[in-house]
């Protein structure tokens, strides 16, 4: 496959051939732009450093520079180190950097604004920028044959999901592939003499000759390069060492990923933050010192959202999930405040259902009679499937399984079988009159979309995520069909690529009942696609919407559609025409708490103070305290806590959650309980489908769910290519435009870019979360700093470099790379520590009454069968800790995070903060959990700390937890709001004969299913 190219692009690239070696000095007076274009409150921080993580070097040809990146730049300095210049921009990413063999220009990659990395080129002195390689493929990379005529790199461009090893011809614009067959390879290097190629493959190096031929494996390892003999290869070994002339001349170093280069008569690589030289016989080894300076642009948000936490006055419902058109076209059914509704258009709606079990995926019977939808009622927190008759409202159980969730139902035409999915994305069928199941296919990805039956019912589709190549996770989404019999199944685009399908939850697709026609989201438009009967796409999809639109449904007649365009439900026809808004006629207000609400304190942790305050008074007026006096009689009329044997302290926060009943599978009202049970009255998602946050978010400020308050955010927004179900492509900034709109009229609370936003969206990000005043996030520092992202989810996690394998943090393990980022305020969100094998430590989690009735099946076999921790376990845990208190020592703003549901809610941050507490002090791990995370969420004004004027969040524990952080999960009381909440209280609707019996049947469904297949054990583990 080859892009195409104009006249003008083929005589740039030939021109790179006639570069002079010299760069004339030119660029000492090139100015570098290194300034975002952020609009609002901002502020410009020069910072020095001396140090890197996961630099890549690489030496001149003529031995009298050296080029590296570090923090999202590329720098050339002098040999023997000294200043370094930078000489690329900041709307540049640049990454594994090399020298052309006359020293003219720098090869690179670089994340491109369209979305894909390519090999581009640099002058020394910075000037002439250009993109060698283009297309919708990834270009990895790249090395120089010995000639200069060609760059040969990694990459995906052949389209058949493998990564091979490709050839760019400059002078002709011709690409060739060289390597065939499957692999997932990497990391070319040409010999010297040009006849031969080394690659990587899967931790294995193989050599083949240029010319074709079958590859030889030579080695263990990766990053090979070769010595000037051409003899036998340098690479990182298995064993993390620095292998040359077979020997490991390298050890106890933090190897960076990238090969070592031949620099003289010894070699140049990066470690431990340094640049380095060495012998390639071994011996010591010497840094190369460097200083450099970095401009950012950040942003100082003079103006915050205010979350009006104290306001009960009722207001419109935004959350509505799951809307579904009757067959006649007349009513509406969804999911508000926790609940099913139905409502004939232009009337009142009317509530189905009213409880807290978590109830969602509303869908209309065939013949407009009911309403079924998956719930979480009496089924041990996984999903089973209900029906409830529209006109007698008579409530009956079609389908449930134990410990497994039935996601996102949908009844066949005949009405006789439900097609759902699985946690884990496995399409299985439910035969109604048999009462059984049966596995259709397995799952591609970690979740899929709503399944959708063709009119004849022989066939389902579903949003399905096609990866793209066997080295990297992501993919497109596209249609699968799938014979429901059989269970073959095949993909299909719904565009070009890289358009597709917007994401697997709220923006995917809903087959017309005829079969004839596919609403679809495209690039956040409602497109029609004409289908043919076996449900593949029969012609172009049309757009008939100019705004965002998620949720598309159609009446019976097969040409009239719903859908959700941000708050609003809209009508309107296949063709476009005749598009109306549908008014829902339905407030909310949150749950109000008493009057006046004192609480008598045997001790108080205020969150400010490093000590305990004895014997005190908290007064609370509706959700604000007034008063923090000494003990005295309580006015009459209050409503008094007696903690007077017991410590108050700030609410706990969770600062990084996915609060997703369709891919958590359910137990969300568990879950929900089991987090305010061990005191988190306040969670910050970081990432979910849009319509059901804003949903869970007014549920739980009602009081119709029981668990802590949620700050909302918009699914991942991501580039063109995608994994989770909840990434959303954000492929343009057009695209971007319209998201930002809409989740602006969602009043959302905070916007996260995730692993292949380019530049230009995360620059539109960026800018979102100063208009709207709320906090933004992504996963890598750099160029996350540059575009003026406010901070970084993990310390550690999945970026598109395709690097994640040093013991380094992220580019936070070094000092002055640390003091960088956190002089220009970018904070860090959170960090997992691997801590739950501290739960092994401490058999009280164990037996635990919250354990045995809120910690859901999935759960508890990791929990129950975590050991004690090995030393080595817990020298990881440490060693993590100890980085989390390093950032905070640079003067960067952290707290403690879970990532739930990856682990177990509640304890999760529990085990978290112990870990902290192991290396640095009580209270420093406490307030890393509570102002902090406070902070993090622009809300420290009113959460994360007992002051007067506060809103009261309070966990009330037994025990002194500034002397012993395990005190802190000794939960006896909570209050959320003002509204206070005991641990019986939380715990009585789960402790039922019936809740019981229920949570002990599904434990025995889910061993007896880990027993059977293993892989039931860990559906739905993720890492965002």
């Amino acid at each position: 496959m080859t892009s195409p190219h104009t006249p003008r692009r083929l005589m740039a690239l030939a021109g790179l051939l006639a570069l002079a070696a010299c760069d004339n000095d030119g660029g000492k007076n090139r100015q570098v732009r290194e300034l975002n274009a952020l609009q609002g409150p901002t502020r410009v921080a020069a910072v020095q450093f001396s140090e890197g993580t996961n630099m890549a070097a690489a030496p001149s040809p003529d031995g009298q520079r050296i080029a590296f990146t570090a923090q999202g730049a590329l720098w050339v300095m002098p040999a023997a180190g000294g200043e370094a210049r930078r000489i690329t921009d900041w709307t540049i990413e640049p990454t594994a950097p090399v020298w052309a063999p006359d020293g003219s220009v720098i090869a690179f990659q670089n994340y491109s604004p369209e979305g894909n990395w390519h090999v581009w080129t640099v002058r020394p002195d910075g000037s002439d920028a250009k993109e060698v390689t283009t297309g919708i493929f990834d270009d990895r990379e790249p090395a120089w044959t010995p000639d200069g005529r060609s760059l040969v790199f990694a990459s995906d461009r052949g389209g058949d999901g493998q990564m091979k090893i490709w050839r760019y011809s400059i002078a002709e614009g011709r690409y060739t592939q060289l390597t065939q067959g499957p692999g997932a390879e990497s990391n070319p290097a040409v010999s010297p003499d040009g006849s031969q190629l080394a690659f990587v493959d899967t931790n294995r190096i193989f050599v083949a000759p240029m010319a074709g031929g079958t590859p030889v494996q030579v080695a263990a390892g990766s990053m090979p390069a070769w010595p000037a003999s051409g003899s036998q290869l340098i690479y990182q070994s298995t064993s993390r060492s620095l292998n040359a002339g077979g020997q490991d001349i390298v050890a106890d170093e933090d190897l960076f990923p990238f090969p070592a280069r031949l620099f003289g008569e010894r070699l140049l690589y990066t470690a431990d933050g340094h640049i380095r030289t060495r012998a390639l016989a071994g011996g010591t080894a010497t840094d190369i010192p460097f200083s450099a300076t970095i401009h950012v642009k950040r942003p100082t948000w003079e103006t915050r959202k205010d979350h009006k936490l104290d306001d009960f006055t009722p207001r419109q419902v935004k959350g509505i999930s799951a809307p579904a058109l009757s067959p006649d076209g007349r009513s509406v059914a969804f999911v508000a405040l926790n609940d099913v509704w139905v409502m004939k258009i232009g009337e009142a709606p009317v509530r189905l259902t009213e409880d807290t079990d978590r109830d969602g995926n509303v869908q209309w019977t065939p013949d407009g009679a009911a309403v079924y939808f998956s719930t979480e009622r009496g089924n041990a927190g996984a999903l089973a499937v209900d029906r409830i008759e529209v006109a007698s409202k008579a409530r009956t159980r079609l389908a449930a399984i134990a410990a497994k969730s039935m996601v996102a139902p949908k009844m066949s035409p005949g009405g006789d079988r439900i097609a759902y999915t699985t946690l884990s994305g496995q399409l299985e069928v439910w035969d109604l009159g048999a009462g059984s199941s049966r596995v259709v296919t397995p799952s591609v990805a970690v979740q899929v979309s709503t399944p959708q039956w063709t009119a004849n019912g022989t066939r389902i589709l579903v949003v399905d995520n096609e990866r793209i190549n066997n080295r990297f996770r992501e993919g497109y989404n596209k249609l699968r069909v799938i014979d429901a019999a059989s269970g073959e199944a095949s993909f299909h685009a719904v565009a070009e690529a890289p358009r597709q399908v917007s994401d697997r939850e709220e923006g995917a697709a809903a087959l017309s009942p005829d079969g004839s026609k596919l609403a679809v989201i495209i690039d956040s438009r409602l497109h029609v696609m004409p289908m043919n009967p076996d449900g593949t796409p029969a012609g172009e999809a049309v757009a008939i919407t100019d705004e965002a639109a998620d949720l598309p449904s159609w009446a019976g007649d097969s040409q009239t559609l719903l859908y959700k365009a941000a708050d609003k439900l809209r009508l309107v026809k296949a063709d476009g025409s005749g598009a109306q808004d549908v008014a829902v006629p339905l407030q909310w207000a949150p749950k109000a708490p008493p009057a006046t609400t004192i609480v008598q304190a045997g001790a108080l942790w205020d969150g400010v103070s490093d000590s305990l305050r004895p014997a005190v008074d908290i007064v609370i007026s509706g959700a604000r305290i007034t008063a923090i006096r000494p003990r005295q009689t309580p006015e009459p009329g209050a409503t008094v806590i007696d903690a007077t044997q017991l410590t108050v302290m700030p609410g706990l926060w969770d600062p990084h959650v996915h609060p997703l009943t369709l891919y958590q599978g359910g137990q969300f009202g568990q879950i929900a309980a089991l987090m305010l049970s061990y005191g988190i009255t306040s969670t910050l998602s970081v990432a979910g489908p849009l319509h059901q946050s804003i949903e869970m978010r007014e549920a739980l400020a009602a009081g119709n769910l029981i668990g802590p308050r949620l700050f909302a955010c918009p699914p991942l927004w991501e580039g063109n290519r995608l994994f989770y179900s909840f990434a959303r492509t954000l492929r343009t900034p057009e695209v971007a435009d319209l998201e930002i709109a809409k989740a602006k009229a969602m009043d959302v609370d905070f916007l996260k870019s995730y692993v292949r936003a380019p530049i230009p969206i995360m620059q539109k990000i960026a800018q979102a979360g100063i208009d709207l005043g709320v906090p933004t996030g992504t996963h890598m520092l750099q160029p996350g700093a540059a575009t003026g992202l406010a901070g970084t989810t993990h310390l550690s996690a999945t970026q598109r470099m395709g690097y994640g394998w040093s013991k380094s943090i992220n580019g936070l393990t070094y000092q002055d790379a640390v003091a960088m980022h956190s002089q220009a305020d970018f904070h860090n969100i959170d960090t997992l520590f691997s801590s739950l094998a501290l739960v092994g430590q401490d058999p009280g989690f164990v037996n635990d009454a919250r354990f045995a009735a809120l910690v859901p099946p999935n759960f508890v076999a990791g929990l129950t069968s975590t050991p004690d921790p090995l030393p080595a376990t817990l020298e990881t845990i440490d060693r993590d800790a100890r980085q989390s208190g390093k950032v905070q020592d640079a003067g960067a703003l952290l707290a403690l995070g879970t990532d739930s549901p990856l682990v177990a809610p509640g304890i999760a941050l529990h085990t978290n903060l112990r870990a902290g507490a192991r290396v640095y002090s009580n209270v420093r791990a406490l307030r890393n959990v509570t102002i902090n995370a406070a902070r993090m969420a622009f809300a420290d004004e009113d959460l994360g700390t007992v002051e007067v004027g506060k809103i009261a969040d309070l966990t009330i524990v037994r025990g002194d937890p500034l002397a012993d952080v395990r005190n802190a999960a000794k939960v006896e009381y909570v209050v959320k709001n003002g509204l206070a909440y005991s641990l019986a209280q939380i715990l009585a609707p789960f402790q039922t004969p019936q809740a019981r019996a229920a949570h002990r049947q599904a434990l025995l469904a889910y061993d007896r299913a880990c027993r059977r297949d293993p892989q039931a054990c860990v559906e739905g583990a993720h890492a965002d």
